[in-house]
């Protein structure tokens, strides 16, 4: 029998984990040195990583005592399930409402990786509908809720994501390039909605809206999925002017309930 050897670590991640272990269990927070010498790691190498999670948020440093302590940001990402879940409490009846407004479909997505990802649906009466399922991924740059999370990411994230992207032809109509993207968005910072005109699913229009939430939510948007023998300038009119008032309703019950969490 042999004994398999067990996969490498990566150094960084490493000490990264190391670091966040050691903080757990100290309270009152470790001095520089102490970490170096707790866990035998190079002073100029700790000094940088350090820096970057303190910038990060990951890790509080405090200018008095010189300490560092665990971060907002440590709490956030633990925190942000149930975060999510009554955020899909709070929208589902919006949604509701949105669709009960227009009778077409209507979805809540987040942001999950490089996808959207619908977690809140309510669907339209037609015979002809688009069925937005909860768990459904797409790419960020094909559907409108999608280009309404990246039109709303910051600068430097949304320039890691253009440049680390593959995209896809998921459709003849789906936008294939960084610059294309990047005008689009521009666009929709201006108008404050995104569309999607049949670049995801043939026949389909999406029209997005991003929602301003508290740190502790992943980027999220809400949208309509219409097909397209039945957009009118009308229709869209009440799409938009529906998305815009379910954002402000949902935004303050929101940022209502953190107050008191």
């Amino acid at each position: 029998m042999t004994t398999e050897e067990p996969p490498a670590a990566v150094k960084s991640a490493d000490r990264v984990l190391d670091v966040f272990e050691l903080l757990a269990d100290a309270e009152q927070g470790l001095t520089h040195t102490e970490i170096a010498a707790s866990l035998g790691i190079p002073k100029g190498s700790l000094t940088k990583l350090l820096k970057t999670l303190v910038a990060r948020e990951y890790l509080s440093f405090d200018e008095l005592r010189r300490t560092h302590t665990l971060g907002p940001s440590v709490r956030m990402l633990s925190d942000r399930p149930a975060h999510v879940l009554r955020l899909i409490d709070t929208a589902t009846p919006h949604l509701l409402a949105l669709t009960l407004a227009i009778n077409e479909s209507s979805a809540l997505n987040r942001l999950n990786g490089r996808s959207a990802e619908v977690i809140a649906t309510a669907t339209s009466s037609h015979r002809l509908v688009s069925h937005l399922r909860n768990g459904d991924l797409a790419p960020l740059y094909a559907v409108s809720g999608g280009k309404a999370i990246l039109a709303d990411m910051p600068q430097d994230k949304l320039s890691r994501y253009l440049a680390t992207t593959r995209f896809e032809p998921v459709t003849s109509h789906t936008i294939l390039s960084p610059n294309g993207v990047l005008a689009e968005l521009e666009t929709i910072r201006q108008l404050g909605i995104a569309y999607s005109r049949e670049e995801y699913t043939p026949g389909i229009i999406g029209i997005g809206i991003s929602l301003d939430l508290p740190p502790v939510y992943p980027k999220c948007s809400l949208n309509f999925a219409i097909p397209a023998v039945r957009v009118t300038e009308s229709l869209q009119d009440q799409a938009i002017k529906a998305l815009k008032d379910a954002k402000a309703v949902i935004e303050a019950q929101v940022s209502s309930a953190e107050l008191f969490v």
